[in-house]
């Protein structure tokens, strides 16, 4: 997938930007099978134990 090169993004749009390429590599080395993702429930009890320290 090939994403254009904007020049007048903020740094905050560059920064959702990157978080969402890396997003979207991670569900085609998926669909490949080459990595296992978390389900919805495994997320949530990770942010569950991160937020209780």
């Amino acid at each position: 997938m090939k994403i254009r090169k904007y020049s007048k993004l903020t740094p905050a749009q560059k920064e959702f930007i990157d978080g969402l390429k890396h997003s979207l590599e991670q569900v085609e080395l998926h669909l490949q099978g080459k990595v296992q993702l978390q389900d919805a429930f495994e997320f949530l009890d990770e942010l569950k134990q991160e937020l209780g320290k």
